[in-house]
């Protein structure tokens, strides 16, 4: 119950100038009575930005993690919430792309955090077009205007220029014949602008990616009652039902609080149970 959990009543922060919180804020509120404060005096974007004039120098953990102590040291909370994107090709579908986010609770009081990801499907995308081009198919594809995009000359003559946050038509033709004179080429590369507040799919994924955050929080250690026990390991070696050798098929999954260190064994299957013989190397390598 949301009353009884640690959690509720308590304030967290959020460090964010993507508004975020917009997304985080209700599921947080909802699943652990757990309210947000926003803070935009720490500016996340010198930590790096997806167009490229800040590279982003840390990894992705420790941008959150970065992300999540900044909350807390800016605010009155002891608790900081720290999240970060990446784009691009999907790691195993060809010429699709997909999104992977972090994110990141941190309990300042116990130094305990909890991490959660997920990868989803994304409308990231780009394209190279001269000011002139009918580039009618690639908005529709992409959600226009609904998700903004950016645009910059393809080959900047001076200093790299770049025109972010367009949702309107009128305007996205407009400074495509302004950034085409900058270009050697003539073109524009045009992208998806992928900050969250400037493309729905991406809040609706930290809608799906807070969720997963509070079903984890609201799974309490039975040793010490810290919030977040988890899973972080799988038992195998399930037995074949035909030479009796142990498979890659899962007998039982591993919780461990982060907190106390407490184990315990979960979903574990009867010993009784064979796998078919299709899932034994031995049987079938």
């Amino acid at each position: 119950m949301i009353n009884d959990h640690p959690f509720n009543g308590k304030l967290a922060a959020i460090a964010t100038i993507h508004h975020k919180n917009l997304a985080i804020e209700p599921v947080l509120k909802k699943y652990l009575g757990l309210n947000l404060s926003t803070l935009s005096v720490f500016d996340t974007d010198t930590l790096g930005t997806f167009t490229g004039e800040i590279p982003r120098k840390l990894d992705m953990l420790d941008t959150v993690r970065v992300k999540a102590k900044q909350a807390i040291i800016h605010s009155e909370s002891f608790i900081g919430i720290g999240s970060e994107g990446s784009f691009g090709p999907h790691p195993y579908i060809p010429f699709f792309s997909s999104g992977f986010e972090v994110l990141l609770l941190l309990d300042s009081l116990s130094n305990h955090e909890i991490v959660i990801s997920h990868r989803f499907n994304t409308n990231y995308d780009n394209l190279i077009a001269k000011s002139s081009d009918d580039i009618s198919s690639f908005l529709n594809k992409i959600g226009f205007p609904e998700h903004a995009v950016i645009i910059k000359p393809e080959e900047p003559k001076m200093d790299n220029h770049i025109i972010k946050g367009i949702n309107n038509y009128d305007k996205l033709i407009k400074d495509m014949s302004l950034m085409s004179m900058q270009s050697q080429t003539g073109r524009v590369f045009i992208q998806t602008d992928m900050r969250a507040h400037l493309n729905p799919t991406r809040m609706n994924s930290l809608r799906i990616l807070a969720k997963k955050l509070c079903l984890q929080l609201r799974r309490l250690c039975p040793s010490c009652s810290t919030p977040g026990f988890g899973r972080v390991d799988v038992q195998k070696g399930m037995l074949c039902e035909e030479c009796n050798l142990p498979t890659q098929l899962i007998t039982a999954e591993i919780y461990k609080c982060q907190l106390c260190g407490f184990l315990q064994k979960r979903h574990e299957r009867n010993p009784s149970i064979r796998a078919s013989a299709r899932w034994c190397n031995n049987c079938n390598p």
